[in-house]
């Protein structure tokens, strides 16, 4: 999503999704984040990652209340300027269609000038098995369900199509299995994504 490159040996600090926006009114309103996190490599940097079903009007709202409070929670005043730094955006789709944007923008005209920064967009669906199990996009796995949603109707009412799709995830199952019995996943790791792709399936229909 942000042109980096890690070893995967990098430290990560993840960050309390938990921020309170102060209103005009004097009012705060709660707002929680998905996941927001540090990467120490080389430089240290702050991402901001949102998982959504489909695209709404108000992402980019949202977008700007999170991340300008996260860095004004890590803002330094020095003299008579305050310096903060955006953490890169990025949203996940879980569903996508012709009119899911590619990225979106965040745009700040002021008298000094502009500003902007680009919230990145995933889209689930654009991945194949093959490609997320090469990729090492374990993350996706519980999410894959949703590629098949169209077709739902079908299996349904066709018993060699819902047979296919069985088969498939027991071939899922057990690539999963062979990567923590080789090390390349932890057994919470393992147990976790199993989890999740249960609830999925479950959430989507019983398979």
């Amino acid at each position: 999503m942000f042109g980096t490159d890690y070893t995967g040996d990098e430290m990560i600090e993840f960050h309390p999704g938990l921020h309170f926006l102060n209103r005009q009114d004097g009012r705060e309103e709660k707002r929680i984040a998905d996941s927001s996190f540090t990467v120490t490599g080389t430089v240290p940097r702050h991402f901001l990652l949102e998982i959504q079903s489909t695209s709404d009007s108000s992402m980019l709202v949202r977008f700007f209340e999170y991340s300008t409070q996260i860095a004004l929670d890590n803002g330094e005043i020095t003299g008579n300027t305050l310096h903060i730094t955006i953490p890169d955006c990025g949203v996940l789709f879980l569903r996508s269609t012709r009119n899911t944007p590619e990225r979106m923008q965040i745009r700040i005209d002021t008298s000094g000038g502009s500003a902007s920064f680009d919230v990145q967009v995933l889209k689930t669906q654009e991945y194949t098995i093959d490609e997320i199990f090469e990729r090492k996009l374990f993350m996706l796995i519980p999410f894959y369900i949703f590629s098949h949603e169209k077709h739902f109707p079908e299996y349904n009412t066709n018993d060699e199509k819902l047979e296919e799709l069985r088969t498939e995830y027991a071939d899922i199952m057990d690539r999963l299995r062979h990567l923590k019995e080789t090390g390349q996943i932890t057994e919470y790791q393992h147990r976790m994504i199993v989890d999740m792709s249960k609830g999925a399936q479950k959430h989507r229909g019983k398979i």
